[in-house]
């Protein structure tokens, strides 16, 4: 930044898990955080609580549902009229997993699959306003490989990738006439 202030970054982050919720392989992760970083052309200030079901089935099926709500409060920023704001975001994001790994906690070998899908509108919580409103999809696909090279040595390789789809209507000004 142009200005070079000194600001002090952190990141604290609280989580719970059960994993047997309600005496079934069900489990419930609670997790609070706050964080403070400096982004390129402005400071956030990030407060996120989310809760997430988690149910494995067979022995490679992992399928959740994860509701988050995360604030945003952007400051400090080089371009105050673009990058000062303040967004709030609630969103339910239901996933699946595929794991074809030999080990859940340090794989060395197979492949692992992965879907998430983000619903965030004001249904769920996010802010709506006359000038803002937050309502997308958003489709996430990640995927882990795993390769053994050596006894010692695992080449392990990353690949994701989405589409995100905006479902507010905008309004366009016409420059010269400063009508919409």
């Amino acid at each position: 930044k142009a200005d070079h202030k000194q600001m002090v970054e952190y990141s604290l982050r609280s989580a719970f898990v059960e994993p047997y919720l309600f005496s079934r392989k069900i489990e419930l992760e609670t997790t609070a955080s706050a964080s403070r970083k400096r982004f390129r052309g402005f400071d956030a200030d990030i407060v996120r609580f989310s809760t997430e079901f988690s149910k494995s089935f067979f022995s490679f099926l992992v399928t959740s549902i994860k509701y988050q709500l995360e604030v945003i409060e952007q400051s400090d920023a080089t371009d105050k009229t673009k990058d000062e704001g303040y967004f709030r975001i609630g969103s339910v994001t239901p996933s699946v997993g595929l794991d074809f790994t030999n080990s859940k906690a340090r794989p060395t070998k197979g492949a692992y699959f992965g879907a998430s899908w983000e619903f965030a509108n004001p249904k769920f919580y996010s802010m709506e306003k006359e000038d803002l409103t937050i309502n997308f999809n958003k489709l996430i696909l990640r995927n882990k490989f795993y390769l053994p090279v050596t006894n010692d040595l695992v080449l392990a390789l990353s690949l994701a990738g989405g589409v995100q789809r905006n479902f507010v209507v905008g309004h366009l000004v016409d420059s010269q006439t400063n009508q919409v």
